[in-house]
């Protein structure tokens, strides 16, 4: 595919990222208990990830899931979405329960001026940790959760007056794609400014591998 075929792809063809079609489990997936992340197995999960599980708490929570097909419990970390569902993650699993959606996350900064846009929780996490030792971001975040589910971004944008937009996805054909339609979405909105993040961590596939390379929790290409 040149670059202008991929130009023209709309949001609504973007395809979802590859390892989320493995997940078949979601529908016999229910969440038992909700509470604050105190678990070390996940705290132990979060740490090898570069995140600090305070920082983890302002976002997210400990989720109790229960698999009604293996007739077992497990624990994840799990994140809200816009539907009141769950965006769930741990060593073993990554997927939704209940209907999929974005999650959206409100800014410090009261002018509204600027929105970052994630692919996952990970991203999000990752990306806080490298601002000001974990602060939250001063501008609102849209974590997609899924490349399938892009077009839900288009209404929290359009109209709301935003003057900067990051964008933070994967350096992989799907990201380079989700790129390029949230590209077309915002230079629809007229004066807001579209502002690729890829260069920070061009030497890795995504947001989180970039993360801990400069953690020193994995190893740095040579050269970069």
């Amino acid at each position: 595919m040149d670059n202008e075929q991929a130009k023209s792809i709309p949001l609504a063809h973007i395809q979802p990222v590859p390892f989320e079609e493995t997940i078949t489990e979601g529908s016999s997936l229910t969440v038992e208990d909700v509470t604050v992340i105190n678990h070390r197995g996940i705290i132990n999960y979060l740490h090898r990830n570069g995140i600090h599980y305070k920082v983890a708490r302002q976002h997210a929570r400990q989720v109790r899931v229960f698999n009604s097909a293996k007739r077992r419990s497990f624990l994840a970390v799990g994140m809200r979405n816009e539907d009141n569902g769950w965006e769930i993650l741990n060593p073993y699993y990554s997927g939704s329960i209940g209907k999929r959606n974005i999650s959206f996350v409100r800014g410090v900064d009261m002018k509204r001026e600027t929105i970052h846009l994630f692919k996952d929780t990970m991203s999000f996490l990752s990306a806080v940790m490298q601002n000001k030792k974990g602060h939250p971001l001063e501008g609102d975040a849209l974590i997609v959760n899924s490349l399938s589910i892009l077009p839900l971004a288009a209404p929290y944008i359009r109209g709301y007056g935003y003057k900067r937009a990051f964008t933070w996805m994967d350096n992989t054909e799907a990201g380079r794609l989700a790129t390029l339609a949230l590209r077309d979405l915002f230079k629809a909105e007229g004066r807001l400014e579209h502002l690729p993040m890829n260069f920070l961590y061009a030497s890795h596939e995504d947001v989180n591998t970039w993360h801990r390379a400069k953690l020193g929790l994995i190893a740095t290409p040579e050269g970069k």
